[in-house]
């Protein structure tokens, strides 16, 4: 092979093993596995877990954590007012954010570090991960869920 060829390999390589990357810079927070979730959830060190997907995939067949308020980044982006005020009392307190991957998770995340959240952290591979390693979902709506159209 000639140089040409090595240097283009070698740049596409080192692109694809950067990707992975790209969303802890984009947050700026910490993301962590499920089972570090679930021990946190069982000592109460998490106040609010917010998934970040649309309502269908929250309500539907993949589930969403147990507790989980359905946030859907679309949502998010553009009303960052409405979600200061609805979420300001927990400003500083813990934030889990769950997504279908870390990508959403993160712009999330960068959203919600924008108007001021400090003590988020993101789902490491987000609910797909959180499934496939069998941890408890709930289907559907939470019980006292509360359904507002704005």
């Amino acid at each position: 092979m000639d140089f040409e060829t090595v240097f283009i390999i070698a740049i596409m390589v080192l692109g694809f093993s950067a990707w992975k990357f790209i969303p802890r810079f984009i947050a700026q927070v910490p993301f962590v596995q499920p089972a570090e979730v679930m021990k946190a959830m069982g000592e109460n060190r998490i106040e609010v877990i917010i998934d970040v997907r649309a309502h269908g995939d929250y309500i539907g067949d993949s589930g969403h954590i147990e507790g989980a308020i359905n946030l859907p980044y679309g949502y998010m982006s553009e009303r960052l007012t409405k979600v200061e005020q609805d979420l300001g009392p927990y400003k500083h307190e813990p934030i889990l954010i769950a997504a279908g991957g870390d990508t959403l998770a993160a712009h999330s995340a960068r959203l919600l570090r924008k108007i001021g959240f400090s003590n988020i952290a993101i789902l490491k591979g987000g609910m797909k991960r959180w499934s496939n390693m069998g941890m408890p979902v709930e289907h559907g709506l939470p019980a006292d869920a509360e359904i507002k159209m704005d």
